[in-house]
């Protein structure tokens, strides 16, 4: 019977592979066993319009959110922002879905004007609609909104506010399965007094 040597050679880079398969495996098993990190805050994102260098839609970072931040993003230096009107709003925190709007007072100042975005705009980035305050326009993005329904809610709206999603069964043809579907999408806020 031939027997047959295996080189020290290939002996030691069995041994090498089998120690760095091991240490994969293990540090593998240990990254399993640590909690996870908690997750990034999400962005900011403002639209920025008026007389800015660059208007449109801003996405800022979690830590940077301010006026300020919104305003540099859309191409204003910080000191132009510095003598902006009210005083102190460059240092006001931002939130998603809101809109700054620039008017120029003077060459080197401006009046800021903070609002909500469009309907529109909102929607896109996931807010719900307000049946109260949505536009016909807007209403047609919801999905299986048909262009009676939407003209249906907004004329319902000027006689009375919308209370409830589930009013709008009143409206021929929509029934209690298609609000279920735009619950995701719309919401009724009543108007303040």
């Amino acid at each position: 019977m031939l027997k047959r040597v295996i080189p020290a050679r290939t002996w030691a880079a069995i041994t090498l592979m089998a120690a760095l398969i091991a240490s994969l495996l293990l540090l593998r098993a240990w990254r399993l066993d640590r909690p996870p990190d908690s997750p990034s805050p999400p962005p900011v994102i403002v639209e920025v319009l008026g007389d800015v260098p660059y208007p449109g839609i801003h996405i800022l970072s979690p830590t940077g959110h301010s006026v300020t931040d919104a305003l540099a993003a859309a191409g204003w230096s910080a000191a132009r922002v510095a003598r902006l009107s009210p005083e102190g709003i460059g240092q006001r925190p931002l939130a998603t879905g809101q809109r700054i709007r620039i008017a120029r007072t003077s060459s080197d100042s401006g009046e800021v004007v903070l609002e909500e975005m469009a309907a529109g705009s909102r929607f896109i980035l996931g807010f719900k609609l307000d049946l109260n305050t949505a536009s016909e326009e807007d209403l047609l993005r919801v999905p299986l909104m048909k262009p009676e329904w939407a003209r249906a809610i907004v004329q319902s709206r000027q006689h009375e506010p919308w209370r409830s999603l589930d009013q709008l069964t009143t409206i021929h043809g929509i029934g209690a399965k298609t609000v279920e579907k735009w619950r995701p999408h719309l919401e009724a806020i009543p108007p303040s007094p």
